[in-house]
């Protein structure tokens, strides 16, 4: 507006300098009030929210609407600088429609956010009744949240509908949550039904497995394994698995306390669909980690073993390796009294070495089967054995404090024809740094020998 317009209005309507000294009002703000002016609006009208408190964009809606007549008493509802220009349009565009009043009294909260507003909105103009928008504008609702409930309204077609959305409509769910509820019932559960799943503890994936439990016509009692928060999605569809294939409630009872990872239970419920009851019984042990379980089954599974050796070897304490060693043991025919000989103090790695030695009936087993020795020195002496080396030669290098790699060094020496006096020189030196320096001058005079 030029100056020219401005001192043609206020000189056509002195009182609009009362209006605009009342306040200091911005440039756009300014120009809202001069526009209402000359668009004829009525003093009251234009007062009505002519205040600092009003932003210029709140000032063109509630202007435009007394332009469009609607009267200072229709639009009282909005006189709030608190709530948004979007929100205030929407309410005018209500009241034009013929809006009830109830829905423009809950819509017009200041408390909404702008998201809030346009799906509330959106379920105005859908055709919802006042007692299904009630359920949806709830200031502690999301816009997401909203908007599932309002797909839900829209969705049922149940004379139930109100008790249907009731179960969703928690502001502690999460919107995926919340979707999964509304999935519960396209499965075609029942309210009742939904109300089990409807916790906030229960994720979205745990909730399908309830709801697939659910669909597959699960009983009351073949759901009160699987409705379980501790159990996570994975360890609930092995449950559901375990149901279908007729699994017994003992057994159902006993992995669902939620001790078993899903790939345990996968085991045990394998076990159990063969009959295998008193293995079953060995899984079922939690100290178990999977491979130890899934060793135990797949021994079981060959049926190579007795139960006694199985039981033997299915100790919590013998790691999956150790395990199998021992089932290899009971395989070359050793009795459950010869492997305990050597179970207890050995690692499955040189168990192995032992079974060797055992099964090649070699010599000094009693100098070298020593706990103190790991498998890769045992491996070397072994090789000194095989190579045909007398006590003499082996007791070179049986000394645990040398490292496997160096052992391989001093039994080449030996091989190679180093005297055994020679060998003890740089053998018995306390440090590897002092070993090989001997090592060294050893194989320096033995060469110097050989050219002379």
């Amino acid at each position: 507006m030029d100056f020219g317009t401005f001192y043609k209005v206020v000189k056509s309507r002195p009182e609009i300098l009362d209006v605009l000294t009342a306040y200091e009002f911005n440039n756009e703000q300014t120009k809202q009030i001069l526009n209402a002016f000359v668009d004829g609006l009525t003093l009251e009208q234009i007062k009505s929210c002519a205040t600092s408190e009003y932003d210029s964009v709140q000032m063109l809606a509630i202007y435009d609407a007394y332009r469009s007549g609607l009267t200072v008493e229709q639009l009282s509802i909005v006189f709030n600088p608190d709530i948004y220009a979007v929100q205030m349009n929407y309410i005018i565009r209500g009241i034009q429609n013929g809006w009830e009043e109830k829905i423009i009294k809950l819509y017009s909260n200041p408390e909404f956010g702008i998201d809030q507003i346009f799906e509330i909105y959106g379920a105005i103009l859908d055709g919802l009744s006042i007692m299904k928008i009630r359920m949806i504008a709830k200031t502690k609702f999301t816009a997401e949240q909203m908007r599932v409930l309002h797909s839900a309204f829209s969705s049922f077609e149940s004379e139930l509908v109100y008790k249907q959305v009731k179960v969703i409509a928690n502001h502690k769910l999460s919107t995926e949550q919340m979707e999964k509820l509304v999935d519960a019932y396209n499965y075609g559960l029942t309210v009742e039904q939904v109300k089990e799943i409807a916790k906030e503890e229960y994720s979205p994936a745990q909730m399908q497995e309830i709801i697939e439990a659910y669909a597959d016509e699960f009983t009351d009692e073949q759901m009160a394994f699987i409705l379980n928060p501790k159990l996570d999605e994975y360890q609930m569809s092995q449950m559901r698995d375990a149901v279908l294939d007729g699994v017994s409630d003992e057994v159902l009872a006993s992995i669902s306390t939620g001790e078993y990872d899903y790939e345990h239970m996968e085991i045990i419920i394998e076990a159990s669909k063969y009959g295998l009851e008193t293995h079953v019984q060995l899984l079922l042990n939690p100290e178990l980690d999977v491979k130890q379980a899934d060793t135990i089954w797949n021994l079981c599974a060959e049926k190579i073993l007795s139960i006694e050796e199985i039981k033997f070897l299915a100790d919590p304490q013998n790691n999956w390796l150790k395990m199998q060693e021992l089932s290899r043991w009971f395989m070359d025919n050793y009795s459950i009294e010869e492997v305990k000989a050597y179970s207890d103090k050995f690692r499955a790695e040189q168990l192995e070495k032992i079974r060797y030695g055992l099964k090649r009936n070699l010599d000094f087993m009693d100098l070298w089967v020593k706990p103190e020795f790991d498998e890769c020195q045992m491996q070397e002496i072994i090789s000194g054995i095989e190579k045909g080396f007398n006590k003499e030669q082996i007791l070179t290098y049986l000394n645990s404090e040398i490292p496997a790699s160096y052992m391989r060094v001093i039994r080449q020496d030996i091989e190679a024809g180093v005297p055994i006096e020679k060998v003890a020189l740089y053998v018995n030196c306390v440090d590897i740094a002092k070993i090989e320096k001997a090592r060294i001058k050893v194989l320096y005079e033995e060469i110097c020998k050989l050219i002379k």
